[in-house]
């Protein structure tokens, strides 16, 4: 992985000999900092962006191709991603900046869905009332009245109202199609981590939710996520008796990540839950295993984080500050 500065953009050149060209843009605006009398407007943009993106291009006299185009809506980040060759890329990465340029037509089309998988009170006790919250409850439609051009307006990465980092596999698709940024935002984005939020039960969906948890959105605190689901695994077998597999959730709020760990099938029980939850208060997990999982977290780079961190001017600000658990229950 390499990182360049082109035209006051930050690039990412990552090496994927396996797959073909690739080319992919990530803004720092997601779920999160959607105020809730706007929700449902990024998820209409998206959908606009990946219907108009998905359609075929002329590259001349009886030749059009097709590329394949993902958008998709986090807590904390837009990306959009594209793959094809790299005359198709590099038309379709002049049309993506065209479109939020206002200078490409666009239609109505379905809103991105999402997928955020949390207690929405536990997401507001933490973070606040914002889009998340309303996402996360999967019980609000979105109303196709809102405004999704103006936000597109406001998203274009020439207007330099939000940070945006563009990635690539191919040194040639590495190209100035946006114009410059008007302005460059800089400084971390900052922590929305509510200080009064205070551990302790919590309201869980379903009943699969065993705890939560927040950490730094880095390495480590991924690596902590890791080490507390294997150390939950041993507990709920001592407890029941029964290997019983576990998924997590990870939203991301910029600077702090909520983890959700949850059992994939089965219900456990208040009685069972107690005595789950007292034996991980009552055994802390050792130094040497988180540090050891934090040094293969760093070993195999997840992409998305690196360049979620990178649009959210976080790398230097977080490394180390994983090794500690911000907040849980």
């Amino acid at each position: 992985m390499q990182w360049r500065e082109l035209d006051g953009y930050d690039w990412c050149l990552i090496e994927t000999p396996e797959t073909g060209p690739y080319l992919s843009l990530t803004l720092g605006y997601g779920l999160m900092h959607e105020p809730i009398d706007q929700f449902g407007t990024l998820q209409l943009a998206a959908g606009m962006l990946q219907a108009e993106l998905s359609r075929a291009i002329e590259l001349g006299p009886g030749r059009a191709l097709v590329p394949e185009v993902s958008v998709r809506v986090d807590s904390d980040t837009t990306v959009i991603a594209i793959r094809g060759d790299i005359a198709t890329l590099h038309a379709a990465w002049r049309r993506l900046a065209e479109v939020f340029a206002g200078q490409q037509p666009l239609d109505a089309a379905p809103p991105v869905e999402v997928d955020i998988s949390a207690a929405p009170r536990d997401v507001t006790s933490r973070f606040g009332l914002t889009s998340v919250t309303l996402a996360a409850s999967q019980q609000l439609e979105v109303e196709a009245h809102r405004d999704p051009l103006t936000l597109l307006r406001y998203l274009d990465p020439a207007a330099g109202k939000v940070r945006a980092v563009m990635c690539t596999n191919t040194e040639e698709l590495m190209t100035s199609a946006f114009a410059p940024p008007a302005t460059r935002p800089v400084g971390a984005e900052p922590s929305r981590y509510r200080a009064e939020a205070r551990p302790g039960a919590m309201q869980f969906r379903a009943g699969y939710a065993l705890i939560s948890v927040v950490v730094p959105s880095s390495d480590d605190g991924a690596a902590a996520v890791r080490v507390l689901a294997q150390q939950l695994v041993q507990h709920i077998r001592d407890v029941t008796r029964r290997d019983l597999a576990l998924a997590v959730s990870l939203v991301r709020f910029g600077p702090e990540t909520l983890a959700t760990i949850m059992t994939h099938e089965v219900i456990l029980h208040g009685a069972q839950r107690s005595q789950i939850q007292a034996q991980l208060v009552s055994k802390p997990i050792p130094d040497h295993r988180i540090s050891e999982a934090a040094e293969a977290e760093a070993r195999d780079m997840v992409l998305s984080r690196t360049l979620a961190n990178r649009v959210h001017d976080l790398e230097y600000a977080l490394i180390g500050a994983g090794r500690r658990v911000i907040n849980g229950h």
